[in-house]
Order: C-alpha cells, then sequence, then structure tokens
C-alpha cells in the first residue's frame, strides 16, 4: 500500500530549496530623481529624467537605491515607444523606492517597467495609476439577440469605445476575428462577474450611435441573449504583446515588488518569463471606488522559472483573469535528425542547459512519451542531445505535435500564502507544468466564476478563443469549463484556504485536477502526484461537486470543511467529491454541512483504484 503523503514534509522540502524572498537590500549609495530632473506634484511629464536616474544607476557599478521624494509623478511617453515606461537590462542590487508615492501613466497602452538579465531588483512603496484608464465600463441600454448587438452607454470619465487603443487593437491568435472582448459585471457586487451567463464577449466591431453611446456587434451572436437593459459591462484594451503588462521580469534572479498599489493594467500585473525566485510581497490590487474592474489579464504569471515565485500578503480583487497562472512553457519540435537529437527554437542557456530533464509530451493522447536528460546544446543550431535515444516523435506544425517541457524550468518550488483573491474572472491559481512542489496556504477566494485551484493541462490552449466560445455556445457547455493547462505535480500542498463563494460559471469543483488532451477531452494518465489538500474551508461553492479530483495518483483529501446553503448552478449536486482517473487517494475526515439533495460524500467515476475513505461526515444545518 502506498503511503499518503506527508503536508509538512512537503512543506520542509520546498522551504529548503526556495530561498526567502528578497525583502531588503545594502546598498553604497542613493539617487534622488530629483536630482535628475524628476518634479512631483507639477503635472509634467516624469518619466525622462526617471529614466536618466536609472540610466546612472545602473552604470554606477554598485549598488544602489533610486529614490522618489514623496509625490505624484507623470509618465507620459508617446505611442512610438516600446510598451514599457522604463527598463531596467544587465542590472544589479538596484532598488527603487518610492515613498509613497504615485505614478500616473498617460498612455494607457505601456507598461510600467521591464527588467531583463538582471539581478537582486526590488520596486517598493509606490501606487501606479492610469489616466486614462486601459479599459472602459458603463451601462447597457438594450439587446438584440437576433442581430447580436448591444447598445453601450459609455459611463463619465472612461474611454469611448472609438478611442484609439481600441480601434488600433488587432486580431491575433486568441480572437482570430475579433481583436477586443469584454465581460458583464454583477450589478450589486464591483468586481465580480455575473453569474450564470458566458465570462466573456467578443467585439466584432461597433459604431457611435451618439455622445458616450455605441452599438457594439458582439460574436457569436448567440451570446448576446445574456445582456439585460441595466447589466453592468466591462470592454478592454487588452493588449497580448507580454511586453505590455505592468511589470515584466524576463531572464533575472530575484526580483521583487514590495508594498505597491496598483488599480490598472493593459495585460498583465506581474510576470515574470525565465525569471527564478520571483517575489510580489504585501501589493494590492484594489478596486477603486466606482470602478468595475482593475487589471486586464493576470495577477501574476511565472512561467520558465527554475525557482518559483513567493506571493505573499496580496489583494487582487476585479481582474479579468487568474490570480496566478504558474508553470513551464511547451517547447515545439522542429527536427529529430537523430533518435538522440533535437532541433528546437530560439534556445539560450535560461531555456534550457545540460542536465536538465525533460518531457516529451503526446498531446493527441495526453500522454508522455518519453523522459530524458540534456546531454549537451548547440545554441546556435538549436540542437539538443539527449542521454538516450527517443521513439519516433510526430513532428509538424500542427499544434496536435508531440512537444516538450523542461522540467527544471517548470517555475517549481513555490510559495503563496496570505493571499486575498476576490470577485475577479476565472481561477485563482492556475498551475500548469510540470510543477512540482508547490505550497498554497491560509489564502481567501471569493467570488471567482471559475474555480480556485485548477490543475489541468494546455493541450487546447492554442484554439483562438472566440472559437472556443462558440464551441461552448454549441455544445451547451459554458465556457472555459473544461479549459486548462497542463499540470502533473509531484508534492503539492493546498492548506489551510478558504473558498467562498466560486465557481458560478463552472460546473467542476472548486478545487479541479484533471488531465487533458487535444479536443478537451480527458486523458487516462494519473500524472499528478502526491497532491495534499487538507484543512481548508470551501463555503457555497456553486458547482456540481465541491472537489473534482482526477488524474491523480496517491493524492490525500484530508480535514477540509463544505459548508453550503444554496446551489446557483443548475441540477441538485451528485456529490460533495468526484474522484475519477485516480488511484490510490486518500480522502478521511472531511466535513460537509449542506442542506442541498447531495447524493454522496464521494462519487467515484471510471478508473478509481484503491480508494480509501474513512471518517467522512455529511449532515444538514
Amino acid at each position: 500500500m502506498v503511503t499518503p503523503p506527508d503536508s509538512d514534509a512537503i512543506v520542509r522540502e520546498i522551504l529548503a530549496v526556495r530561498t526567502p524572498p528578497l525583502r531588503e537590500l545594502a546598498v553604497a549609495r542613493t539617487l534622488s530623481v530629483s536630482d535628475f530632473g524628476a518634479r512631483p506634484d507639477d503635472d509634467g511629464d516624469d518619466l525622462p529624467a526617471v529614466r536618466r536616474a536609472v540610466a546612472a544607476a545602473i552604470d554606477g557599478g554598485v549598488a544602489t537605491e533610486i529614490s522618489f521624494p514623496r509625490g505624484r509623478y507623470v509618465f507620459a511617453p508617446p505611442n512610438t515607444e516600446a510598451d514599457q515606461c522604463l527598463v531596467v537590462s544587465g542590472a544589479r542590487n538596484l532598488a527603487i523606492n518610492g515613498n509613497g508615492s504615485e505614478i500616473v501613466i498617460r498612455n494607457p497602452i505601456m507598461g510600467l517597467i521591464r527588467i531583463e538579465r538582471s539581478q537582486n531588483i526590488i520596486l517598493k512603496n509606490f501606487t501606479i495609476d492610469f489616466d486614462p484608464p486601459p479599459f472602459t465600463q458603463g451601462v447597457i441600454e438594450a439587446a438584440d439577440p437576433a442581430a447580436g448587438t448591444v447598445d453601450y452607454r459609455i459611463s463619465p470619465g472612461f474611454p469611448p469605445l472609438d478611442a484609439p487603443m481600441f480601434v488600433n487593437a488587432k486580431p491575433n491568435l486568441n480572437w482570430r476575428d475579433c481583436a477586443t472582448w469584454g465581460m458583464l459585471k454583477d450589478r450589486a457586487i464591483p468586481g465580480r462577474l455575473k453569474a450564470d451567463c458566458p465570462n466573456c464577449y467578443f467585439l466584432q466591431h461597433s459604431e457611435k450611435l451618439g455622445e458616450g453611446l455605441f452599438r457594439m456587434h458582439i460574436l457569436p451572436k448567440s451570446s448576446v441573449a445574456a445582456f439585460e437593459p441595466g447589466d453592468h459591462y466591462v470592454h478592454l484594451a487588452r493588449l497580448e504583446q507580454i511586453q505590455s503588462a505592468l511589470a515584466v521580469a524576463d531572464r533575472s534572479e530575484q526580483v521583487t515588488y514590495l508594498n505597491l498599489i496598483c488599480y490598472a493594467s493593459n495585460n498583465w500585473a506581474f510576470i515574470a518569463t525565465y525569471t527564478s525566485c520571483y517575489n510580489v510581497i504585501d501589493c494590492r490590487v484594489p478596486l477603486r471606488p466606482g470602478y468595475w474592474h482593475t487589471f486586464d489579464s493576470d495577477g501574476v504569471s511565472n512561467h520558465g522559472s527554475r525557482i518559483g515565485a513567493w506571493i505573499e500578503g496580496c489583494l487582487f480583487e476585479g481582474i479579468a483573469d487568474d490570480f496566478c497562472n504558474t508553470g513551464a512553457p511547451r517547447m515545439a519540435i522542429l527536427a529529430a535528425p537523430a533518435p538522440t537529437q533535437l532541433v528546437m527554437k530560439s534556445l539560450d542557456p535560461w531555456k534550457i542547459r545540460t542536465g536538465d530533464r525533460l518531457l516529451v509530451f503526446n498531446p493527441r493522447e495526453g500522454l508522455p512519451i518519453a523522459d530524458a536528460t540534456v546531454a549537451a546544446v548547440d545554441y546556435e543550431r538549436g540542437l539538443v542531445t539527449v542521454d538516450h535515444p527517443l521513439p519516433p516523435l510526430q513532428i509538424g506544425p500542427s499544434r496536435t505535435s508531440d512537444y516538450v517541457y523542461n522540467r527544471d524550468t517548470s517555475a517549481s518550488y513555490f510559495v503563496m500564502r496570505n493571499n486575498t483573491v476576490r470577485n475577479s474572472r476565472r481561477f485563482a491559481n492556475y498551475l500548469s507544468g510540470p510543477v512540482s512542489h508547490g505550497l498554497i496556504e491560509n489564502s481567501h477566494y471569493e467570488g471567482l466564476d471559475g474555480a480556485a485551484v485548477i490543475l489541468r493541462n494546455e493541450v487546447d490552449w492554442d484554439v483562438p478563443m472566440a472559437d472556443r466560445e462558440r464551441a461552448a455556445a454549441a455544445s451547451g457547455r459554458l465556457p472555459f469549463a473544461n479549459d486548462g493547462r497542463f499540470a502533473f505535480l509531484k508534492a503539492q500542498s493546498a492548506t489551510g484556504n478558504t473558498i467562498r463563494a466560486c465557481g458560478f460559471a463552472s460546473p467542476s469543483g472548486v478545487i479541479t485536477t484533471g488531465m487533458g488532451r487535444i479536443g478537451f477531452k480527458e486523458s487516462r494518465w494519473q500524472g499528478q502526484s502526491n497532491l495534499v489538500i487538507e484543512n481548508n474551508t470551501i463555503e457555497n461553492a456553486c458547482g456540481n461537486n465541491l472537489l473534482s479530483l482526477g488524474g491523480t495518483w496517491n493524492a490525500a483529501i484530508r480535514a477540509n470543511t463544505f459548508r453550503n446553503r444554496a446551489n446557483p448552478y443548475p441540477g441538485a449536486p451528485s456529490a460533495i467529491i468526484r474522484i475519477w482517473n485516480s488511484t490510490g487517494a486518500t480522502i478521511t475526515g472531511n466535513k460537509a454541512i449542506d442542506d442541498r439533495p447531495v447524493g454522496a460524500f464521494v462519487e467515484q467515476g471510471e478508473n478509481v483504484a484503491g480508494l480509501r475513505e474513512s471518517g467522512n461526515t455529511l449532515a444538514k444545518p
């Protein structure tokens, strides 16, 4: 018999590898932005002066703090520039301290900062906002489902739909025939999505009917049925370039964002690619009074890191996508000139090194093909030599072709604790893989239309979002119910969290695991191992099951409390926990207090073996 995983041992193992976040930096000198021409509170453009200060700090070659005398600073870059106001490149030991200052970015398609190929960088003690905001909001006046049109009144002070940031947006891989999109919001709870309807709507084009009034042509037309006069609606100018995030870190180490208040962004809040020991500490993304929205994409995205992120003490609300998206980028195989050789695109030492562990994956079946260790890398040719011959592979430009994950750039050994995420779209923690060794603890998730924690592979991620929406409408399935990213876990723990009123746009559990294959179908692979979910409280969840467990080996679900007094999602729940395609799971000591007509505590689906149940109780309130 397999021994259930020990969460205390998991935590010890994580903290033995994951160094504490960088919070302080001993500096040899301090530079004031006022010495370079920045003047707070005068409404002038301070960006050129701050750029001069950053350049001087990097050129100095010693540990430096750039200090902002407290006040309000304006950054007004033109559209002809890159997507970031500030670029920190090749820096070491640099702190940028706002001392409680506010930065207002006057260009809504810009981000604040890009940090690249740098080490030991801290950005702290700022409030960051946009004027105008990179989104608009308003109220629906009329809807015509037959015509696929919606009449939309923009609220005073928000940009119109004919503003350049909307007009100049271009269709891309995610949207294809629509460049921008938006969300219906709950009328009573700011930030929260409207329940029982799709969680996004695609704008084909719009026409101006009068001052502040626009007629939107929505795709697919069938989704217009969800609109009602008086509904609150937010429309985004979300850009898909990584550089357009509020704060970007790339190919760096120990980058910390500390004590920031951020009100908006045209994309992600904080994104890190191939950046180890990325830290977001005591940062807040609150709804500005009167606003129904904050960020146009994820709160935190951390992919390709050799050591994962540390996110602690943060508040995120009203965001348009997942709170934290974590995992490993997949790497396309361009050729296999020999059984031990793979050719891949744009390789560098941040992506792959000698000794790295690779997983070769078949997305058609959702199954691993082989594990291999990197024996040599020729970066100029993009040629990777592995330690043993690989089986024949399906190679080509199709998204169904085999590809590679690097287990050593999977953002593993992450810590997420003491965070609050509420009234936002999609998921809180979205783990894509192959992630291993992670801790999610003592956090609060509330009012999310999707799951609080989802672990699922990304085989269908390349399907354009508009097409996914159409497929969902045609099938009668709510969008993103089976949307996921690749996640197979080893020694993962979620403990001591509170999840409340989540999952109202998804029939799945508020904690969901699964392994997928092309076509939004389930894989038979049981690739998520040694997962622990314990001591969590789940209240008034909306899905058919509160916890949906699939594709696991040796999972432990113990000492959790489920309290439910209503089920807004249509249909009676079949069970508190549903498990399928899993081996050796232990479900013990869980308590459910539920006034719904629940059929059982645990419901078994297909391919379940070695399930151990004991001490679970189900009672009426």
